[in-house]
């Protein structure tokens, strides 16, 4: 009962696939779009997807292979540097593994993101190291244009810089606490990868001081 128009169109490139979303129509829709955007040929998302899939030709095999060189990096870095926070006994050395492991930690959430828009990979699953649950979005910035939405929608660039550092937590807690307000929360929603986001205390709790 869900249309997956949009999320076809938005993660799905090559022109070819569009013979793929022909085969599971059902009908038209019965109300009007809340997005400007449309699907028609001439409009926003065929005519990006057309150009970006020009310039996606260009980049060569490999390129997938150095970003995935560095998203792996970036969380052996974290995992070591916090490790060393653990082991230095040296002020300046705990502070600086502290500050790699933090900025690492806040890369490699990045860098696992993008492999979310693509197919199942383990590297997406890193995301849940920050305790957020990678299919937990806009919870209250809205990336996604539409017609109707609250007015502080407008104020995005700044609303995250201000909430984003605690999101991570209070989306953690809020899907943690719904396992005793929502009858049968607990099995229909949580999987294995919501264990991902205790790797780094656990790791840090196996390498004491």
């Amino acid at each position: 009962g869900t249309d997956v128009t949009e999320a076809f169109e938005a993660h799905h490139l090559n022109p070819n696939t569009v013979k793929v979303l022909e085969k599971f129509y059902k009908r038209d829709a019965k109300t009007p779009r809340n997005s400007p955007f449309t699907f028609k040929d001439d409009g926003f998302y065929r005519t990006l997807k057309t150009k970006v899939w020009e310039e996606i030709q260009k980049i060569p095999n490999k390129e997938s292979d150095r970003t995935a060189f560095i998203c792996d990096s970036l969380l052996f870095t974290c995992l070591v540097s916090s490790t060393i926070t653990c082991w230095a006994k040296d002020y300046w050395i705990v502070m600086l593994s502290y500050i790699v492991a933090s900025v690492t930690m806040a890369w490699v959430i990045v860098a696992a993101h993008n492999y979310i828009h693509k197919r199942t990979s383990w590297r997406m699953y890193i995301f849940n190291i920050g305790l957020w649950s990678y299919s937990g979005f806009e919870p209250i910035v809205f990336w996604n244009p539409r017609k109707e939405r609250p007015f502080y929608a407008d104020y995005a660039v700044i609303i995250e810089q201000i909430l984003f550092p605690f999101m991570f937590i209070m989306n953690f807690l809020k899907r943690f606490s719904l396992n005793f307000t929502r009858p049968g929360f607990f099995t229909q929603h949580y999987r294995w990868h919501d264990g991902v986001g205790f790797l780094l205390p656990v790791w840090i709790d196996v390498n004491p001081d």
